[in-house]
C-alpha cells in the first residue's frame, strides 16, 4: 500500500480542491482519484487537528492547514462493490444484518466499499454505528446501530456480557464432547465454551459459546 499524505499548505497557499491537491501529491489519474474516494481510501483532517474522517467528495475545497491522507492500494480498490445486503429485523434506532462469509463488517483506511456497513449506510442515507464484529471469514448476525444513545446502550451490554454469542464451527479433529479454551488476550480474559455436536473420522462440528473476548 502506498500512503500520501500532505497539509494543504505546504503544496497550496490559498484554499483549493480536494482533487487538485491529491493530482498534485500522488501524480494519479484524476478518475482513479475519483473512484478511490468514492471507496474510502481517502481521509480529510480539517485544521490538521481533531476526528480524520474519510472524503468522498473530491470537489470540496480545502482550507492550506487541513491534512488530507490517501491510502492506495489497488487490490483494495478492485475488490467488487458490496450491492446486496439482508436485514432480519430494524427498528429506527438498530437493525440487525446478516453478514454472508467472505465480507468483511467494516472497511480499512485503504476503502471500505466492500463492507456490510457501507452498505447499510448507503442505504440508509446515513451514518451508523458498529457495536461489534464478525471476521471475514464468519458467517453470522452483526448488531448495527443507528442513534448514538443506542450505540453506547449496545456497546455496554456487549462489554458487561448480558448478550450471548453464540457459533457454529466446522473444525478439524475429532473434539472431546464438550470443554472450554480459556486464554487471556491483551492481559484480558478470553473464555469459549463448546459442545460436539457432530463428528466423524477427521472434523467436528461444535457449538461455541463466547463468554467473553
Amino acid at each position: 500500500m502506498k500512503i500520501y499524505k500532505t497539509i494543504v499548505s505546504k503544496y497550496f497557499t490559498t484554499k483549493t480542491s480536494a482533487l487538485e491537491v491529491l493530482v498534485k501529491i500522488s501524480k494519479q489519474k484524476e478518475e482513479l482519484l475519483l473512484d478511490a474516494a468514492e471507496k474510502g481510501a481517502v481521509w480529510l483532517q480539517e485544521k490538521s487537528k481533531g476526528k480524520i474522517l474519510r472524503l468522498r467528495d473530491l470537489s470540496r475545497i480545502l482550507d492550506p492547514s487541513d491534512t488530507i491522507s490517501f491510502f492506495y492500494d489497488h487490490r483494495v480498490l478492485a475488490i467488487k462493490t458490496l450491492e446486496e445486503g439482508h436485514c432480519l429485523f430494524e427498528n429506527s434506532h438498530y437493525g440487525i444484518w446478516l453478514k454472508p462469509a467472505g465480507v468483511v463488517t467494516q472497511g480499512t483506511q485503504a476503502g471500505d466499499h466492500s463492507s456490510l456497513m457501507r452498505y447499510i449506510e448507503k442505504t440508509k442515507n446515513r451514518g451508523i454505528y458498529l457495536v461489534h464484529r464478525l471476521d471475514r471469514e464468519t458467517a453470522g448476525l452483526v448488531l448495527f446501530s443507528y442513534h448514538q444513545e443506542s450505540a453506547k446502550y449496545f456497546s455496554k451490554l456487549f462489554s458487561e456480557n448480558k448478550i450471548k454469542k453464540i457459533y457454529h464451527a466446522i473444525v478439524m479433529g475429532q473434539t472431546p464432547e464438550s470443554g472450554e479454551i480459556n486464554f487471556s488476550l491483551e492481559d484480558k480474559e478470553a473464555l469459549t465454551i463448546y459442545k460436539r455436536l457432530e463428528v466423524n473420522e477427521t472434523h467436528s462440528l461444535v457449538e461455541v459459546e463466547i463468554k467473553s473476548g
